[in-house]
Order: C-alpha cells, then structure tokens, then sequence
C-alpha cells in the first residue's frame, strides 16, 4: 500500500527499448516491451505530455499487448493478466514555488482470456491525488490520497478473487480509498523519509484483503526509509 492503490495495478519492472522526442511544448516516449517482466516483448506503452506553461502540465498514458502473452509461472514472472490487460491513464501536474499537485485517473481493461485464465472480462478504474509541499531545501511533506474500484459483477467476487488480487491484492466488486503522508528530509546525496498508509475497503460478504485471515478490509502501515541518491 504504501506505493500506492494505483501503481500496484501497472508494470512496475519491465524490459524493452524506448523512444523519447519533443517538440516545442509536446513530449513523447513510446516503449516496446515485455509488460509485467513476461520475457516476449509485444507489449505497447506511451506517454504524450503537453506543457500548458511553466507550471502546469497534461499528460495522457496508455499501455497494451500487441499479440499473445505468456502465462506459465516460468514465463510470466510478476503477472500474465496484467500483460493482457490495457491501462489508459489521463494527468495533469501543477508545479510552482513550494508545491506540486497531481491529480490523474486511470482506467485497466482485462479482456477474457482463456490462455490467462481469466474466465470473464472485467475493469479496475480508480483516482489520485499526490501533493507535496517543501518547507525549505531540506524538508518537504508529500500525501496521497486514492481510489479503487475492482469491477466483477456482484456473485463473481469469489471467482474473481485471484484474479482481482493478482494485480491489486482486492477481491472482484471492491471498492478501496487510501491516505499516504510522507514528511522527507534530504541534505546532499542523504535522505530519509518516514511514510504512514491506511487503507480501507468495501468488500464482498466473506472476502477481505489484509490480516492473518486475509479478511480484514482496513489496514495501516508504516515505513522508515533512509539512504544516499547518487
């Protein structure tokens, strides 16, 4: 959780070439790649970026197979459904002075897959908000604040269960919000940062996401972090 509702549901590690240009305000990088670390490379992904002006910009993302993918455990190391699936994500940035406001929404298709054992198609679409405010050089506040929802008709929560968690660790026909607040204090190449996460959802009766039963639908989490950015 403390990475976010959101990012969970994107490949995160993947491998592939990239191709970066711009144009006055546009920018653009398109990305031929193996989607969640599948190892076949047909997977499509992209970014257009607009800068309205020096401190606001609009970006639109969008990311997807372009043929089969790999679903054995060997093959598809972090997730097969989610390199058959397709993520279209819109944002816009506000930075100036201290601050920095991004609000973007983002929405997953995962079509039926007989090869990804996905037995109906379903939608994850969700909203976030990331603010951060730097007091000084050396100390700055960041927060998040998200939502989820994990579509599956009502009936399909527990067969969709896997397949839901498999890429947002919820049960089908959940609906999830989150809070992060991250304080950072960086000096030179030094940082350190604590982060405090709660989560809560609605969830279909006898499913949950969290606990030693994995029945619990609230959960809180902190994290200490500290290294050196070379």
């Amino acid at each position: 959780m403390e990475r976010g509702l959101l990012w969970d549901m994107e490949p995160i590690v993947s491998r592939g070439i990239q191709f970066n240009a711009s144009a006055g305000p546009v920018s653009a990088s398109l990305s031929l790649n193996d989607g969640y670390y599948s190892n076949r490379y047909n997977v499509l992904s992209g970014i257009v970026t607009y800068a309205i002006n020096g401190a606001n910009t609009v970006s639109f993302y969008a990311d997807g197979p372009l043929g089969k993918v790999r679903t054995s455990a060997n093959n598809a190391a972090y997730s097969a459904i989610g390199t058959v699936s397709q993520i279209y994500g819109l944002e816009y940035e506000y930075s100036s002075g201290p601050w920095m406001i991004e609000p973007y929404f983002q929405y997953m298709h995962t079509p039926k897959s007989v090869q990804a054992g996905v037995p109906h198609s379903f939608d994850n679409y969700g909203g976030s908000i990331l603010l951060n405010y730097s007091y000084n050089s050396d100390w700055s506040m960041g927060a998040r604040v998200e939502y989820l929802e994990v579509g599956g008709p009502l009936g399909y929560g527990l067969n969709l269960h896997s397949v839901a968690s498999t890429l947002t660790d919820l049960p089908a026909d959940s609906h999830a919000w989150s809070l992060t607040v991250t304080p950072t204090y960086q000096a030179g190449d030094f940082f350190a940062r604590a982060e405090l996460s709660y989560v809560t959802a609605s969830t279909p009766t006898g499913t949950g996401f969290a606990g030693q039963s994995g029945l619990a639908t609230n959960q809180v989490r902190g994290m200490v972090e500290t290294g050196f950015v070379f």
